[in-house]
């Protein structure tokens, strides 16, 4: 077995073309009447030439190879990176101990998934589910927030007068004291019940308030410190379910025009006539 290696690694694809062409010259340059000698020096130099080009693509394929091992030493030398490609590596290989097939394709599957998941991230806009209102990334987005927030709210009473919405509110709150501007538009019928109370409480912690004709209004949206946008989504039956939380910055500048746009045909809410 290891002759027909080392026999395989002797017999190189370049070095046999090379000889073939360098023998067909030759035997072209006998039958045209040159010289024998002087056919089979052009033979051998069209032969070096060959190799020639072969070494110079074996560097360059080498140089590559170089590069992408420079780079790959790099990923791993991030901490948060290497930790977690070793473990999962190291996981992974512990798979084959078990020696059942459907434990790959299991791992395969979770894999694949993984990866779109992580190729959502390094987009910029991924979607996360939430089974509750308390899992809603603005409470976070809030106490990391260090300029200003920018909210589209449909106002609903259900949200806000709840023991969730309150303590959001309360996040509300805290972030204007440390000196963030947080303007919130409220696509609200200041006529439907308890809307009045919502406005007031908003004011009271602070926020600028403004409200809006609830039409011109498609899509419950927020804008953390000019860069992070974080769409709400909601069921068919207006049930909250996740968000997308999205980086990428030309999406950023979309919702920002269209939060000016909104703002353009807002108006604010200065006092609360009980």
């Amino acid at each position: 077995m290891r002759f027909k290696k080392n026999l395989t690694n002797l017999i190189d694809p370049i070095i046999l073309i090379g000889l073939f062409v360098s023998v067909g010259i030759s035997i072209f340059m006998v039958i045209m009447g040159n010289d024998s000698i002087i056919s089979l020096i052009v033979g051998l130099l069209s032969t070096v030439v060959t190799l020639l080009i072969d070494i110079v693509s074996r560097i360059q394929r080498a140089e590559n190879t170089l590069l992408e091992a420079n780079d790959l030493a790099k990923l791993f030398s991030k901490s948060k990176v290497s930790s977690a490609i070793r473990e999962l590596a190291h996981n992974y290989d512990l798979i084959g101990t078990h020696e059942f097939e459907h434990y790959f394709k299991i791992a395969n599957a979770q894999i694949i998934e993984c990866k779109m998941r992580i190729r959502e991230l390094a987009s910029g806009n991924i979607y996360v589910q939430a089974k509750s209102l308390e899992e809603y990334s603005a409470y976070m987005a809030f106490t990391e927030s260090q300029t200003s927030v920018k909210a589209v709210d449909f106002g609903e009473p259900r949200f806000w007068l709840s023991e969730p919405g309150q303590k959001y509110l309360k996040t509300n709150q805290e972030a204007v004291k440390r000196g963030v501007k947080v303007t919130r538009i409220f696509a609200i019928d200041e006529k439907q019940e308890n809307s009045k109370k919502i406005l007031k409480d908003q004011m009271v912690a602070g926020i600028r308030t403004l409200t809006i004709i609830p039409e011109r209004a498609r899509q419950e949206f927020m804008i953390i410190d000019n860069r992070i946008r974080i769409d709400v989504v909601f069921d068919s039956n207006g049930k909250y379910i996740g968000e997308r939380i999205i980086l990428d910055s030309a999406q950023v500048a979309e919702a920002l025009e269209r939060f000016d746009l909104l703002e353009s045909f807002s108006k604010a809410v200065n006092e609360i006539q009980e």
